[in-house]
C-alpha cells in the first residue's frame, strides 16, 4: 500500500482558504501504472463512489483502470475525508491523501467540472469560486 499526497500551491488574495465539498467533488487525474505506461486520459474518482475490484474478493476503490499494456488491474481510493482545506498562501499543502495500488497519479487537474469553496477576508464566504 502506497500512500500519496496531493499538494497544492496558490496565492490567495482577499482569500482566507480554499475548500472543496467532500461529498460533491470530482478528483481529475492522469495516472501511470507499476509497468511505466501512462494514460493520457484524465480519469475522475469520487469519494463517495465505489467501484469493486475485480479478483479482489469483496475489495473497492474510488478508481479502478486497467492498464492497456500489462492488463494489471490497478487501484486508487481517496484516504481522510473530509479533504483538508487549503489555507497557506504561496506555500505547498496537502489536500488530500490517495492509496495507490499498483499505479500512481502523474497529474492532477483542479479545473475540470470540479467546485472549489472560498473564505474571503470579509467572513464571507462563497461556493462554486473561479480561478485563473
Amino acid at each position: 500500500m502506497t500512500i500519496l499526497d496531493l499538494q497544492i500551491k496558490a496565492d490567495l488574495e482577499n482569500v482566507t482558504d480554499l475548500t472543496t465539498d467532500p461529498d460533491d467533488f470530482r478528483w481529475y487525474l492522469k495516472v501511470r501504472c507499476g509497468c511505466g505506461e501512462e494514460n493520457n486520459k484524465w480519469l475522475y474518482l469520487e469519494a463517495d463512489d465505489f467501484t469493486e475490484i475485480p479478483g479482489a474478493r469483496g475489495g473497492e476503490a474510488n478508481l479502478v483502470v486497467k492498464c492497456d499494456l500489462c492488463s494489471r488491474t490497478n487501484s486508487i481510493s481517496l484516504v481522510d475525508k473530509p479533504v483538508r482545506a487549503y489555507t497557506k498562501s504561496g506555500e505547498y499543502q496537502t489536500i488530500a491523501a490517495f492509496d495507490c495500488r499498483g499505479v500512481e497519479p502523474i497529474a492532477f487537474d483542479p479545473r475540470v467540472c470540479s467546485q472549489w469553496g472560498a473564505q474571503n477576508t470579509c467572513t464571507h464566504a462563497h461556493k462554486h469560486a473561479q480561478y485563473t
